[in-house]
Formats: C-alpha cells, structure tokens, sequence
C-alpha cells in the first residue's frame, strides 16, 4: 500500500512539474493546456488518493500551494492582457475541476456533486484572479524597474 502510494505520489509531482516547464517556455493557448494538465496533476498530488468525504488539513494545504505556485508560473509566462489572465486562471481551474469532479461524480450517490462543483470552480476562480492580478502586479513593476535602470545594471 506504501508503494502504491508514493508511486502516486510521485507521479503527481512529475506531472505538476512538467506542466510548470512547459507553461516557462510557452505562451497563452500552451499555458492554458499546461495548465489543465497542472490542473490535474495538483488534485492528484493531493486529494487524489486517501479518503475523499473527509480531507486532511495537509492535503488541502498542498493542493492550494500547487495550484497557486501553477498558476502563478502561467501568469508570468502569459502576455499582460486581458486573454493573458484569462488564460492564466482558466487552464488551472478547469483541471483541478475536472479531476476532482470524476472522482465526485463517481463516488456521490446523492446526485449533488454538480453543486460541489459549481462552488468549486467559483472559489478557484477568485482565488486564482487575485493570484494572476497579484503576479501582473509584480511583473509590471519588475519590468518597469528594469527599463529604468541603466543598461550596464541590468
């Protein structure tokens, strides 16, 4: 069962880790799509196994630390505009979703894991919103602090 897990587990950080590598070197359509895959591989990290009615406090610190540290390396590869941002926090978004919402889907008997998700994909989308407009922050400023300084400083 160790085995079973950490084979898991380690699968989830190599994924998590190809999508942040591919986002470095991509643009808006690549970071949406390596985002997605982050997406999925961040849930796998860390909801993806164990008991899903009732998380551990550590599994959703680690899930909130991969999807923002993903999204955050979307945001800064993407243009500064508006499909930039968008792009930024909907590949992560619609990953996470989706991974969480077959597990959802195929556990719930209530029928009720649609809800779930609605709530979900709102709480990413504002979390993440203020993550991309955060790192759009940070880079105008650290563009701007470059364009001012002297060419030999740089």
């Amino acid at each position: 069962m160790v085995a079973v897990i950490l084979t898991w587990a380690l699968f989830s950080v190599l994924l998590v880790a190809a999508a942040i590598f591919s986002v470095w070197r991509a643009r808006v359509g690549e970071g949406v799509a390596a985002g997605f895959v982050g997406g999925v591989g961040a849930w796998l990290l860390s909801l993806g196994w164990g008991n899903h009615t009732h998380y551990a406090a550590w599994q959703i610190a680690v899930a909130a630390i991969a999807i923002v540290a993903l999204t955050a390396a979307v945001a800064w590869r993407v243009p500064r505009t508006g499909a930039g941002a968008l792009g930024a926090a909907t590949g992560p978004t619609l990953g996470f979703g989706f991974a969480w919402s077959v597990q959802a889907g195929l556990s719930d008997s209530t029928g009720m894991w649609p809800v779930g998700l609605m709530l979900l994909n709102t709480g990413l989308v504002v979390g993440l919103g203020v993550v991309v407009g955060l790192v759009f922050w940070a880079r105008r400023r650290t563009e701007h602090g470059n364009s001012a300084s002297p060419a030999g400083l740089r």
